[in-house]
């Protein structure tokens, strides 16, 4: 199916088509989206169709066929069903994808190892508090009531000392914290938070 069908397209060398799947569910997947969406009568896909260049009597022919005679036409040995992928909104999307999940991590990180409201609306201001109760309910972490236990006088020091020393090396707020705590493991980030606050 789909032999004939090129690697890239004539008109856009960024957008690749890919033959579709010897698969007769998949087909019969298309053939249904072609029915009810692109096909129907009042939808604004069937001028775009026309605007494309296709004949109104095949734009008609082919919604008043049956689900299963459509899915045989395209499914056929000469079918021309396949899968086009823009390169570049590809592209596009894959690196946004990574940001955010760079964004859920970081997110996830500062949950798990206690971080308070406070802090985390200081780190991720653009983070809304359902998102954060999504994560914390998946990563089975929950807020401790109340002020956090404060580290002892000298302890507090020493936090207060490494992080000045963070901050004339590290420009990141998030990795002089994700520091910060790798070098005090014992204390969580909402500890840490508070003994920076106070001292």
């Amino acid at each position: 199916m789909c032999q004939n069908a090129a690697t890239l397209t004539a008109e856009a060398a960024d957008r690749a088509i890919l033959p579709a799947p010897d698969d007769q569910s998949f087909i019969r997947l298309v053939a249904m989206l072609l029915q009810t969406t692109y096909l129907d009568r009042n939808s604004t896909w069937r001028h775009t169709l026309r605007g494309l260049g296709w004949p109104e009597d095949l734009i008609t022919e082919m919604q008043s066929m049956s689900i299963a005679d459509l899915a045989r036409v395209l499914g056929s040995s000469g079918g021309c069903v396949g899968v086009a992928l823009d390169l570049r909104k590809t592209a596009t999307l894959i690196h946004s994808f990574r940001a955010l999940r760079r964004e859920e991590a970081e997110l996830e990180y500062m949950i798990a190892n206690g971080a308070s409201p406070e802090l985390l609306r200081t780190l991720f201001p653009r983070v809304n508090k359902r998102a954060i109760g999504r994560v914390r309910r998946q990563i089975g972490r929950s807020f401790h009531t109340g002020r956090p236990p404060m580290p002892a006088p000298e302890a507090a020091a020493a936090i207060f000392s490494r992080w000045n020393d963070l901050s004339a090396r590290e420009a990141d707020l998030r990795a002089r914290y994700r520091r910060l705590k790798s070098d005090f493991p014992d204390y969580s980030l909402a500890s840490l938070h508070l003994a920076l606050t106070s001292y």
